[in-house]
C-alpha cells in the first residue's frame, strides 16, 4: 500500500526496517533481494519484472543488520563496503521448512544454514538472475551476507550494461512478425531462441541503444548488424546473410547452433553478442509423443497438495530417470515433463501423506518416446519373488530362464466382477513353444509366485484394513487361474523368446476379488530404486519427508500416446490474473462468460491463460512453442490500452479511461492457432476526482480531502506514543482501514 502501510511496519509493528520511498526496478541499486518459501521461477518474475523496490540499508554485520520477515517483497539492499548484512525472521511464518533468496545482481550467502540448492533464474524482464535454498534456522532467524556479483562459474555472473561499450540494450526479433526472441544480459541472453523450419528462414531484426539509452537507427548508412557463426559451430546448419537492419538465417539443416550478433559501424565490428542458439528442425509438425504413467507415493510426513509438490515429483522423476538410463540428446526432462497431482478428489492445498502423481513426458519424435517406454518398462520389474517364481518355472519345466529385465506388467491391473486380469511381458533365454504345455507352465508361474509372496503390507497411511494383503482362505490358485499366451499373433507351435502371457483370476466375490487386485499391484510394481532414491531426494530437500516403502508404485500402465494438435482445436480457453491467480471470465462458444478485465489508469494486469486442446489435455504455455498474445479488436478503440506479449502472459497497460476489446490469441512457433472472441477491458481514472475521505478519518481534513504524506507521516508518529491522534483513541485495525481509504482518495 505503497508509503503508508510501510511506514506502519516501519513504526508501529515491531518490524525493523524503516520505510522509505518505493524505488522502481529500473532504477535500483546495489542487490536486489525476495523471500518465498518455496522454487517458483515464474512467480518470483513476477515481483521481480513489475514490483517496485523496497530501500534498506545492509548491516556491517550480523548484530546491526535489519531484520525484515516480508516474502513477496523485493528489498533494495544497499551497505557500506563490500557486503551488507540482513536477518529473515523465519519464525514470523506457518512455514516450518526451507526458505528461498532470490537475488539480482549479486549474490545471497547465509551464514550459519545449510545451502540446499543454487540456480539461476530467467525473467523476461528487469526480473532476478539466481536464488538459493536455505535451511530452517536453528534460531529461528537466516543471516544472509549480500554481496555484489553472481554465483556462476567465475563469481561473475553479469547482469549490468558497464561493460558492453557502446551497447546498454541488445533485443533480437522477429523482422517480419515484429516478436520480441530474446534479449543479452551481460554475458548470455534472456527469453527464447529463433527456431527456424529445415528449408525455411527467419529475417532476424534487433533494437539496440547506446550508452546513454539513445536507439541506433539501422536504416542508415552507418550503423547496421550482421552475424557469424560462434566458435567451434557446425558450418551445415544454417548459413547467414546480413541486410543492414537485419540478418536473413536460413535452416540447410536440423539441429542447433551457436550464432553472434555483431552490431557494425560504417563496416567494423562495434559490439559482438555472447552466442545464442539458433534451433532447426520440423517445428511445424503439430504431431508430438507423450510416455505416461501414473505414480502412487506415501510420505512420512504430510505434504500440500499443489504445483509445489508436482514441481518436486517432477524433478525427483527427472533426476531419477537421467541416473536410470540414457536419455535423448537435447531431451530437456523437466522443461518436457507435467506432472498432474491428485489425492482421491482432494482440494489443492490439503495437507497429506499420501498422492498420485500422473506424469507426461513429451517427446517431438515417437522413436524418443518408445525408447523411454522400453527403459521404463526394463527398470520397473516386478517383484523379485515373482521373478525367481517364472525363473525357476520356465528353467525347470521348459530348459528357458527368463532374461534379466522380465517378466513385467504391461498395462493395468484391473478387476472386474469376481475376475482379475493382467498381462505380462516375458523373454526367454532360449526358445519356447506357443501352446496349452507353455499355457499350463506360465498358470504354474503365477501359482508359484502367489505363495512365495505370501502377503504384503501396503503403506501405514493406507490404514489397518490394507495391511497383510493376500488371496482370500481357501482359494485353490491351480484351480481358479488361466493364462493364455501371445506372441504377436504367431500361431500356436511356433518357437519364440518373446511372449505375453494374459493371466485371468477367478474369486467367489467382487470383494475378494478387489482386495487381491490391490495385492497384485502392489506386489508387482514397485518403482526402480534409482527413480524411488530421486523421488525421495527431492521431497526431502522440499518438504523435508522420506518416502514410505514399499512405494512409489506404478499404477496403471506406461502408455506411448500421441497429441495432435494440428486443427488448432481448443476445448478450454480461461483467463485469470497472472500475479493473484484469480479467474477472470472463460470462453463459450462465440462470447465470454465471467466478468471484464478492470484496470486503473496508468496501471496494468498480467493476465495469463488456462487452455486445453480439444482432447481436454492442457496446452503448456511455459515451453518453447506454444504462448498467448493479445490484439485489439477490429474497429476498437486505440488509446485505450497497451498489449504486450510475454509468453505465458499478456501485459495489459491501462493508458487512458475507457472501454475497448481485445482478443486473446494462441499461438504455436509464432503463428495463430486459435482467437478468442473480443472481450471488454475498462480502464477507470486514477481517482483524484473520487468521494474523498470521511470526516471520521484521521488522514483527511475538514473539507474531506486526504491529507499530505507528511502530515499522514507526523499523525501515524503521534500515534505510536499513545495510540491516539488529535486526542481521538485509534485500535491497529481502525488505522490500517483508514489508511487504506486514505490511500484510495488520494
Amino acid at each position: 500500500m505503497v508509503l503508508i502501510l510501510l511506514a506502519i511496519a516501519g513504526m508501529a509493528f515491531a518490524g525493523t526496517a524503516v520505510a522509505q520511498e518505493q524505488v522502481p526496478p529500473e532504477d535500483a541499486e546495489g542487490v536486489e533481494l525476495l523471500a518465498e518459501t518455496g522454487i517458483d521461477n515464474e512467480h518470483a518474475c513476477l515481483h521481480g519484472d513489475f514490483d517496485d523496490r523496497t530501500p534498506l540499508t545492509g548491516g556491517s554485520s550480523v548484530e546491526d543488520a535489519p531484520t525484515v520477515d516480508e516474502t513477496h517483497d523485493v528489498w533494495n539492499v544497499t551497505y557500506d563496503g563490500d557486503g551488507g548484512y540482513v536477518n529473515f525472521d523465519a519464525e514470523a511464518h506457518d512455514h516450518d521448512g526451507p526458505f528461498v533468496f532470490y537475488t539480482d545482481s549479486g549474490t545471497a550467502e547465509p551464514k550459519d544454514e545449510e545451502v540446499l540448492e543454487r540456480g539461476e533464474v530467467t525473467c523476461e524482464e528487469l526480473g532476478l538472475d539466481e536464488y538459493v535454498k536455505v535451511g530452517f534456522p536453528q534460531d529461528g532467524t537466516n543471516s544472509l551476507l549480500l554481496t555484489e556479483g553472481g554465483h556462476g562459474e567465475d563469481g561473475d555472473h553479469d547482469h549490468g550494461d558497464e561493460e558492453d561499450g557502446e551497447v546498454s540494450k541488445f533485443e533480437i526479433d522477429n523482422h517480419q512478425t515484429g516478436e520480441m526472441i530474446a534479449s543479452v544480459h551481460g554475458d548470455h541472453w534472456h527469453g527464447g531462441n529463433p527456431k527456424i523450419e529445415q528449408g525455411g528462414f527467419m529475417p532476424v531484426g534487433a533494437n539496440i541503444e547506446d550508452a546513454d539509452g539513445n536507439e541506433i537507427d539501422l536504416s542508415g548508412d552507418h550503423h547496421s548488424i550482421n552475424a557469424r557463426l560462434a566458435e567451434g559451430a557446425d558450418e551445415s546448419i544454417v548459413s547467414l546473410d546480413g541486410h543492414g537492419d537485419h540478418v536473413r538465417i536460413d535452416g540447410d539443416e536440423q539441429g542447433s547452433v551457436g550464432v553472434v550478433f555483431q552490431l557494425l559501424h560504417d563496416g567494423n565490428v562495434e559490439y559482438e553478442t555472447p552466442p545464442i542458439d539458433v534451433e532447426v528442425g520440423n517445428h511445424d509438425n503439430r504431431v508430438s509423443y507423450g510416455v505416461e504413467h501414473e505414480l502412487v507415493i506415501d510420505t512420512e510426513e504430510n505434504v500440500t497438495l499443489g504445483e509445489d509438490l508436482a514441481r518436486a515429483t517432477t524433478s525427483g522423476v527427472c533426476e531419477g530417470l537421467g541416473n536410470m538410463t540414457e536419455l535423448p540428446d537435447g531431451w530437456n526432462c523437466e522443461a518436457q515433463t507435467s506432472t498432474d497431482i491428485g489425492a482421491h478428489g482432494a482440494d489443492p492445498g490439503t495437507e497429506l501423506n499420501h498422492y498420485h502423481a500422473s506424469v507426461h513426458h513429451g517427446f517431438e519424435n515417437e522413436n524418443d518416446a518408445n525408447d523411454l517406454w522400453v527403459d521404463l518398462y526394463d527398470n520397473n520389474v516386478v517383484h523379485e519373488e515373482w521373478v525367481g517364481a517364472f525363473d525357476n518355472t520356465l528353467e525347470s519345466e521348459l530348459n528357458a530362464p527368463v532374461k534379466d529385465g522380465t517378466p513385467f506388467l504391461l498395462g493395468e491391473i484391473e478387476s472386474e466382477g469376481t475376475e482379475v486380469g493382467y498381462e505380462l511381458l516375458v523373454d526367454t533365454e532360449q526358445n519356447v513353444t506357443l501352446g496349452d504345455e507353455l499355457n499350463a507352465s506360465m498358470e504354474s508361474a503365477v501359482c508359484e509366485g502367489f505363495d512365495r509372496h505370501g502377503s504384503i503390507d501396503a503403506p501405514e497411511s493406507w490404514g489397518e484394513e490394507w495391511q497383510n494383503l493376500s488371496p482370500p482362505a481357501g482359494w485353490d490358485c491351480s484351480e481358479q487361474t488361466e493364462v493364455g499366451v501371445t506372441s504377436h499373433g504367431a500361431d500356436p507351435g511356433t518357437e519364440v523368446d518373446h511372449f505375453h502371457p494374459h493371466v485371468t483370476l477367478e474369486f467367489e466375490t467382487e470383494a475378494a476379488a478387489e482386495d487381491v487386485k490391490w495385492f497384485t499391484i502392489l506386489s508387482h510394481r514397485s518403482v526402480d530404486d534409482t527413480l524411488r532414491e530421486s523421488i525421495e531426494d527431492s521431497l526431502l530437500d522440499e518438504y523435508g519427508t522420506a518416502v514410505l516403502e514399499p512405494g512409489p508404485y506404478t499404477l496403471g500402465a506406461f502408455e506411448v500416446v500421441e497429441d495432435d494438435h494440428e486443427d488448432g482445436g481448443v476445448s478450454t480457453f480461461e483467463i485469470d490474473n497472472h500475479q493473484t491467480g484469480e479467474m477472470i471470465a472463460s470462453v463459450h462458444g462465440d462470447h465470454w462468460h465471467g466478468s471484464t478485465p478492470e484496470i486503473e489508469e496508468g496501471g496494468f494486469m498480467p493476465v495469463g491463460a488456462n487452455i486445453e486442446d480439444a482432447d481436454g489435455n492442457e496446452i503448456d504455455l511455459s515451453g518453447d512453442h506454444h504462448s498467448i498474445n493479445a490484439r485489439l479488436a477490429e474497429g476498437a478503440d486505440e488509446g485505450v490500452v497497451s498489449l504486450d506479449g510475454h509468453g505465458n502472459h499478456v501485459r495489459l497497460d491501462g493508458v487512458e479511461e475507457g472501454t475497448t476489446e481485445i482478443a486473446f490469441q494462441l499461438l504455436h512457433d509464432g503463428n495463430v492457432e486459435y482467437e478468442t472472441p473480443p472481450i471488454d477491458v475498462e480502464v477507470s481514472g486514477d481517482g483524484e476526482d473520487g468521494e474523498g475521505i470521511s470526516d471520521e478519518n484521521p488522514f483527511g481534513d475538514s473539507n474531506g480531502d486526504p491529507l499530505g504524506e507528511l502530515q499522514v507521516v507526523d499523525r501515524l508518529t503521534d500515534w505510536t506514543d499513545d495510540q491516539q491522534i488529535d486526542g481521538q483513541s485509534y485500535g491497529e485495525l481502525e488505522i490500517i482501514e483508514s489508511i487504506t481509504d486514505w490511500n484510495d482518495a488520494r
